[in-house]
């Protein structure tokens, strides 16, 4: 497995995206190269601040912790909590500050990766904090919480070798009620930007989108008439269009069952980060248009009956506003602020909650109940314009009182040298 090296410079918003994820502190996006069952981290340097889905660098082993964990889940635990996949690991979070690392049998959680369009290799907890989907062996395996066991769910990866790219298979999404997962199959990089090696030859398949059955554990092929967003609570598919220039596309709802694709919105942008609210018929979107030193983000509500878009925030500068998230009830709304080079801050209702510490670092929030919201960041120390290290970071507090329940460090990843 050879060592991550720096690629050719390039933008994630230009009318070819990255392949890959891009890392919104360190302005990085990540590509998988894999042999066999691991993941080999390429980067790629961007200057894209928002991205639907986050890629870092693995993270080591909790250290520092202010909370107790354990390595499974106890059955006899009855107390409130929430399901929350944070680097390619899962914790169960607790109101009260605690936080327990769930144990996923043979997961591939040392090196993980993500694609904007397909999905990615991290765990995804189902809505219903039933199941963890979670990468095995490059397919898809199922973690039952009840049962503390674990079941395939896919099995279409195929490993690859010196000449052949490996096929794999990415989490795109689960259905609201946790019966379905979307699926993705996919190959390796065939090409070696770094030229080390000469192109691999890609493998016989049927490459796309897979609608899977949890409960029967079947998957059936599905193609999809624009770019997947996320599932609605009808069964319909979200999706948008797929413009060559990204803050031109438009939303549709597409039917699978009667192969209808209908307009969902007349408003037009590049929709990043939807989070589909629970018990009501509405999304949140932070949307981006224009581009240049005219590109702008805001959040905006999503009427998934009428289409109609209704603004969260003003209008702020690229990267501005990004992941906003309903609460339980999908009365509260929280959202991440931060202007240019500043410190981000965790905003709820349209109030500041919270001041995110690193500069640098990236910076999200996660309703764990209607009172309570569990803060994942990153804090970056720099020496000499160099990342020294990198610590993940979980921050539990009540939004009403603004009291800090709980910190818990979750990990930290050293540069290579000093380990």
């Amino acid at each position: 497995m050879r060592d991550m090296r720096w690629v050719d410079t390039e933008r994630c918003a230009s009318r070819a995206p990255c392949p890959g994820v891009c890392f919104t502190s360190s302005l990085r996006c990540y590509r998988p190269i894999m042999r066999g069952d691991s993941f080999v981290l390429k980067i790629r340097t961007v200057s894209l601040l928002l991205t639907p889905l986050v890629l870092c660098s693995p993270v080591g082993g909790a250290r520092g912790s202010t909370g107790p964990r354990s390595d499974k889940p106890d059955a006899a635990q009855q107390e409130e909590y929430r399901l929350l996949s944070v680097r390619g690991t899962v914790w169960r979070v607790f109101p009260s500050g605690r936080v327990e690392r769930l144990s996923l049998p043979g997961a591939d959680d040392k090196r993980w990766a993500g694609d904007i369009d397909k999905g990615t290799t991290a765990p995804v907890p189902s809505p219903d904090q039933r199941y963890v989907a979670y990468a095995r062996a490059l397919d898809v395996w199922l973690y039952d919480l009840a049962a503390d066991s674990a079941r395939r769910l896919t099995s279409m990866a195929l490993p690859g070798n010196d000449t052949t790219a490996a096929t794999f298979v990415w989490i795109t999404g689960w259905s609201p009620t946790g019966e379905r997962l979307l699926v993705y199959l996919d190959h390796e990089e065939v090409e070696d930007p770094e030229s080390y090696r000469p192109n691999l030859a890609v493998q016989a398949a049927d490459y796309g989108y897979y609608s899977c059955d949890v409960p029967l554990a079947r998957c059936s092929r599905v193609t999809l008439p624009g770019s997947f967003q996320t599932w609605l609570p009808s069964g319909e598919y979200l999706l948008s269009t797929d413009e060559p220039v990204p803050t031109e596309r438009r939303l549709i709802r597409y039917d699978a069952r009667t192969g209808k694709a209908l307009p969902l919105s007349s408003g037009s942008g590049w929709f990043l980060q939807i989070d589909v609210a629970r018990n009501a018929d509405r999304a949140l979107t932070s949307v981006m248009r224009g581009s240049g030193g005219n590109a702008s983000t805001q959040v905006l509500a999503l009427d998934l009956n009428s289409g109609s878009l209704t603004p969260v925030t003003n209008v702020g500068s690229l990267g501005e506003y990004q992941w906003a998230q309903y609460s339980p009830s999908a009365n509260r709304v929280a959202y991440l602020r931060r202007v240019g080079r500043e410190q981000g801050t965790i905003v709820v209702d349209g109030r500041p909650v919270y001041r995110c510490e690193s500069l640098q670092g990236s910076c999200r929030a996660h309703w764990i109940n209607e009172q309570v919201l569990a803060v994942e960041e990153i804090v970056i120390v720099l020496r000499q314009a160099l990342v020294r290290s990198q610590t993940l970071r979980l921050t539990v507090l009540d939004v009403g009182t603004g009291q800090v329940r709980a910190v818990d460090t979750l990990g930290v990843d050293l540069p290579a040298g000093r380990r």
